[in-house]
């Protein structure tokens, strides 16, 4: 008989369980982060990624100069978010936190998450992820270090 069938459902829908789980630990902790910012607010590293969008699309390099005020405009945002100083361990969460939205299998799941739901595929976001985690980077920033 159809739907009778004693085999587990497929999960494909799914990111990975070590993924989902890294996921919620980044978004907890980030809710978590003792700041005094109240309310809904939008999370800090969607800023980050979209302030670097903009810097990737006029083709500013992540370790020029040039890119300099982009990094104070992340590192600010952050540090108001979190009320703590700037510096490397504070540049390092938004920058892992990047770099684990930009796992290959959170882009596959989202991509089939589109297509089962009927949204637009859209493109990968790496680069866009890249730029922030670059010039975040303390060897990669000399001019701005905290």
């Amino acid at each position: 008989m159809f739907g009778t069938s004693s085999a587990k459902p497929s999960n494909a829908s799914s990111p990975p369980a070590p993924l989902a789980r890294q996921m919620a630990k980044d978004q907890a902790a980030a809710e978590q982060a003792g700041s005094d910012v109240m309310g809904p607010r939008r999370d800090s590293v969607a800023t980050v990624r979209d302030q670097g969008s903009q810097a990737l699309t006029v083709g500013t390099d992540p370790a020029a100069p040039q890119a300099d005020p982009v990094v104070a405009g992340f590192t600010a945002r952050y540090t108001h978010l979190l009320g703590r100083p700037d510096g490397v361990e504070l540049r390092r969460r938004p920058a892992t936190r990047l770099e684990s939205a930009n796992n290959p299998s959170r882009d596959r799941y989202l991509q089939l998450l589109a297509v089962v739901n009927g949204w637009p595929v859209t493109e990968s976001p790496a680069p866009v992820f890249d730029w922030p985690v670059e010039a975040l980077r303390p060897d990669g920033h000399s001019n701005d270090e905290p």
